[in-house]
């Protein structure tokens, strides 16, 4: 196996679909880290809502 791949070898697509998953999953965590910093109640989710029942 060799761990050094050329540039020409490389797939310009899956490095975008990488880049977007790496930039989807900052995001995601920059927003919870907001929510704890600045004290707010997280709601509890079960799956359930019990204003439906």
């Amino acid at each position: 196996m060799n761990p050094s791949i050329s540039q020409k070898q490389r797939i310009v697509s899956l490095d975008i679909i990488r880049g977007l998953a790496l930039f989807g999953i900052m995001f995601i965590n920059v927003k919870g880290y907001m929510l704890i910093m600045e004290g707010t109640l997280i709601p509890e989710y079960s799956g359930v809502n019990t204003n439906d029942l």
